[in-house]
């Protein structure tokens, strides 16, 4: 039989473990890598080539206009998100736009409404490197994700995006450092390549 001594010093360490315990599952639950949650329109790439091929157009391009799109809403009706389309002029085409001279990309936000978790709004006047994903109507494209937008200034890659694989091979890179990662890479896998 034991003490009771004994028996509370066993029964206060057992609590003591399945607290600390609890805790330390519950910790690495709440602080997962985000590559584990994705949204349901994003796809988290590993590298610039990978996010290149896996997209529909690669350009260059600059912003010319931007125009309130539609709004979209919850299940219940009760809540409504606008969207915005940027319109932006093509400077270089890298893959899948060829011949043309316009895209137009559309994101979340706008109406007074600031969503920044894509880069937030495109600033007219300014270009952009950009990774972009066809909507499944219409003749409008999306960002793939906040890995996908790249600003440029004074002639180098920038991205608000810190602290991921992909993000860190482009930024702080000339566009043409850039640009010649990203087609020498698609060479190499194949598809075709302007």
């Amino acid at each position: 039989m034991l003490s009771r001594k004994t028996f509370w010093t066993v029964t206060l360490a057992v609590a003591v473990l399945g607290i600390a315990g609890g805790a330390l599952i519950g910790d690495s639950l709440l602080h997962r890598p985000i590559a584990d949650t994705e949204a349901f329109w994003a796809e988290i790439y590993n590298t610039p080539v990978e996010m290149a091929g896996r997209a529909d157009a690669v350009v260059v391009g600059k912003a010319v206009g931007v125009e309130h799109s539609r709004f979209g809403y919850s299940d219940n009706g009760e809540d409504a998100l606008p969207f915005e389309v940027a319109e932006f002029e093509i400077i270089r085409n890298v893959k899948g736009l060829s011949g043309e001279t316009r895209v137009f990309v559309e994101r979340a936000g706008g109406e007074g409404v600031y969503i920044d978790a894509d880069g937030g709004p495109f600033e007219i006047g300014q270009s952009y490197l950009l990774f972009l994903k066809r909507q499944e109507e219409g003749p409008s494209y999306y960002q793939a994700n906040s890995q996908a937008r790249f600003r440029i200034a004074n002639g180098r890659l920038q991205s608000l995006e810190k602290g991921d694989v992909v993000v860190d091979a482009l930024h702080g890179r000339t566009l043409s450092e850039g640009l010649s990662l990203v087609r020498d890479g698609l060479r190499e896998r194949g598809p075709a390549v302007q």
